[in-house]
């Protein structure tokens, strides 16, 4: 039976289906006559030339496929985050009181922060017993969040909403401290957790409005400086420097919202 006539007359061998292959490949190509006769003197070379072949076919073709394929799912990532930010993700549609229940809940805040701060000071010893002398013990931070002056309604939610994130945070960090410093004054750790379930009721409101009425879906916002690694005096006077700070903005806060947006 002759030999087909892409296989060698001498071996047997499909040298035609490599030359093919290289032929179609970015490998260096041999001449035919030269690729016969070196096949035919070394089988092996036939192996050879085919896991090279191989080798080669898999760089320049399945990894940049692999690679492309990384990319795009790296490059995809942000677009689910945008399609539905973690700030909106359990919002709902508000009811049309939200507004007022808002500045109710800011007017409560701030009748109750005086009392807070007293009662945290009055449980830290001294040198924060003495009130006279706070600006020296626990001096005003200025980068924490403020709210301007401003009537509009937008501008006045995303500045409640980085105020009361900032709050938040910090008040988790002062409530787990006087756990430790004060497990036994009930009165001070009710007042920080009462706070805390007031707080997070006027972020649920916040972020309901910020996002259905308003389609703000991302603030910028801080958390503050954890506790953890500090000295339990650095723990109190941050503790200080928080409460006296919310107790001026919160009552700025409900100052603005009375003035510019009364109850009708």
């Amino acid at each position: 039976m002759a030999s087909s006539p892409s296989r060698c007359a001498s071996c047997g061998e499909d040298h035609e289906r490599l030359l093919d292959l290289y032929i179609t490949s970015d490998i260096p190509q041999y001449e035919h006559d030269s690729l016969n006769e070196l096949c035919c003197q070394q089988p092996s070379l036939l192996s050879h030339l085919e896991m090279q072949l191989t080798m080669n076919l898999m760089i320049a073709g399945v990894i940049p496929l692999l690679l492309t394929l990384h990319c795009k799912l790296l490059s995809g990532k942000p677009l689910l985050m945008k399609k539905r930010s973690l700030m909106c993700h359990n919002s709902s549609q508000c009811n049309h009181h939200v507004f007022g229940q808002i500045r109710n809940q800011v007017a409560e805040l701030n009748r109750l922060a005086p009392a807070l701060l007293d009662v945290y000071l009055d449980h830290q010893g001294s040198p924060f017993t003495d009130k006279q002398k706070l600006n020296d013990t626990c001096p005003l931070n200025a980068t924490f969040p403020s709210i301007n002056q401003t009537c509009k309604k937008k501008e006045i939610l995303v500045a409640l909403y980085k105020i009361f994130v900032f709050f938040n945070a910090s008040l988790g960090n002062i409530t787990r401290d006087q756990m430790d410093f004060n497990p036994t004054v009930t009165q001070l750790l009710q007042n920080l957790n009462n706070t805390s379930d007031a707080v997070r009721g006027l972020l649920s409101n916040l972020t309901c409005l910020l996002c259905s009425e308003y389609n703000v879906s991302h603030v910028d916002v801080t958390y503050g400086n954890s506790s953890d690694w500090k000295g339990k005096f650095q723990k109190k006077k941050q503790g200080c420097q928080v409460l006296r700070w919310y107790k001026g903005v919160v009552l700025e806060a409900a100052s603005i919202l009375n003035k510019c947006h009364k109850p009708v």
